[in-house]
């Protein structure tokens, strides 16, 4: 049985790594967590089904990974893996990504994995030291309560095809409000959120949610179950 595989490395909130790991158990089942030095080895393709980068910080994940890493990661799922990537993580999915510069604080801009072939940018909010409670619409024309915890937004995800908006920021007005998406990306596809679902407070709300959007037992890619 293919398993949840959560990384667990340099720049990974390990708060945000616990939620993680007990929300989506309550889904999938038991998950495992790899380090970087496995993601790079590909040894793990026949045995996960979704790799899971936690919240934490973008830039870490580069260096940790690095380009071995990251194509290692791409090339999962370009034959049918999943990939699911919150906050940093979503980040880190993207072509490219750009932190800072909404609120002129010192702008960093960063290549990354490219399975988002667009740019993010981010924070929507100037406070980077706690989670803020906010709310989003969901594809299921559901407002859901989530937190943000220096998350961004997908710019111009709406002109992508191959990228699905799944939820969408709820009463702020940034150019391009997609927060959560789905992205094809050769036989498979990546989730990418910006909002945290994964705190306990919230998780009750998005666990039937989640479910239906990441269901692995219909997965008929390369590496289905």
């Amino acid at each position: 049985m293919k398993e949840v595989r959560i990384y667990d490395g340099p720049g990974v909130d390990y708060k945000c790594f616990f939620n993680t790991r007990v929300a989506l158990s309550s889904i999938y089942g038991n998950t495992e967590y790899i380090s970087a030095s496995q993601i790079k080895t590909r040894e793990w393709f026949e045995y996960t089904s979704m790799l899971v980068i936690p919240g934490g910080a973008a830039s870490p994940y580069n260096e940790a990974l690095g380009s071995d890493g990251m194509e290692s990661i791409r090339e999962f799922v370009k034959q049918g893996g999943f990939f699911l990537g919150i906050c940093a993580g979503a980040y880190f999915s993207a072509k490219e990504s750009e932190f800072g510069g909404v609120y002129k604080l010192p702008q960093i801009n960063r290549e990354h994995l490219g399975l988002y072939g667009g740019k993010v940018k981010g924070p929507i909010f100037n406070n980077l030291a706690e989670k803020t409670k906010i709310q989003v619409l969901c594809d299921d024309s559901v407002i859901r309560e989530v937190f943000s915890y220096g998350g961004g937004f997908f710019e111009n995800a709406h002109l992508l095809k191959s990228t699905t908006i799944l939820a969408s920021y709820h009463s702020i007005n940034i150019q391009g409000n997609a927060a959560f998406a789905k992205i094809e990306y050769g036989e498979g596809f990546a989730f990418s959120s910006f909002i945290h679902f994964e705190y306990p407070e919230v998780w009750p709300s998005w666990k039937d949610w989640l479910k239906e959007q990441i269901d692995l037992e219909k997965h008929v890619g390369g590496l289905s179950l």
